[in-house]
């Protein structure tokens, strides 16, 4: 265990669009859409701490998911 090793800053933008539609009084249809990682930015893991591992040092995983996209409608009412 290495206390003093560190691993690259973590750089994560989430995005949300959405736009409400009136259909009658009552009667309102959102439509949105979410980015999660929206510039699709890696964060890499932390390096490997083992000292007697052949791969002592180097960073072999990534930290977090590639972008991902989701749509939706939503009635309100």
């Amino acid at each position: 265990f290495l206390p003093d090793v560190r691993r690259p800053a973590t750089t994560n933008w989430d995005f949300s669009v959405f736009k409400n539609f009136s259909v009658t009084e009552a009667l309102r249809l959102q439509v949105r859409a979410e980015f999660f990682n929206f510039t699709n930015t890696p964060v890499f893991g932390s390096p490997n701490t083992a000292v007697n591992n052949r791969n002592f040092g180097r960073i072999t995983g990534q930290a977090n998911a590639p972008r991902q996209i989701q749509f939706g409608l939503k009635l309100l009412w």
